[in-house]
């Protein structure tokens, strides 16, 4: 008799937790739900702060890019250099700052020094340079082209890694 009361309790109790399993599963399914609900949210929020943080790094910018939904930053490169069209020589340091929607060009420009507080005439920069937006241009009217898979240009200018960006009649 205790083998069968034993037998039916363990019975009951391994059907009980079945019925006990759908509502943390639920449970866990509201908060999921709930989670995937704010992610978008907080997806823009990110968003909102990465193009809060490119308006304060780089003088100008929001002009070229002001807010609105679903903009953000991919990529953010800073070691590109201009180049003069006719010689291929260096003109200046420029930044490139790839959005989903648009490609920003920033030049780097120096700060200027303030003096040091101890009055000894050491000027020195708190940051050496500054970005400035020099051109934006949405993405569907650029073309870019990879210069040094033209042997020629390769060759002739020594160019190992080089791109050519194209808005119309502007490069």
């Amino acid at each position: 008799m205790s083998e069968l009361n034993t037998s039916v309790s363990n019975f009951s109790s391994t059907t009980a937790v079945p019925e006990a399993r759908p509502s943390v599963e639920n449970d866990a399914t509201r908060t999921r739900k709930q989670a995937n609900r704010s992610s978008v949210a907080n997806l823009e929020q990110i968003y909102n702060n990465q193009l809060q943080t490119l308006w304060k790094e780089v003088e100008g910018s929001q002009k070229y890019l002001p807010a609105i939904p679903g903009r953000h930053v991919l990529l953010e490169q800073r070691r590109w250099v201009e180049l003069d069209a006719a010689t291929w020589k260096p003109k200046k340091k420029v930044s490139l700052v790839l959005l989903n929607d648009h490609l920003m060009v920033a030049v780097e420009k120096p700060k200027r020094t303030q003096p040091n507080s101890a009055g000894h005439g050491d000027t020195r920069p708190k940051d050496s340079t500054k970005l400035v937006a020099e051109k934006c241009w949405p993405l569907q009217d650029i073309d870019m082209l990879d210069l040094s898979s033209i042997g020629s240009a390769r060759d002739k200018h020594g160019m190992q890694h080089a791109i050519s960006v194209r808005c119309g009649q502007e490069s």
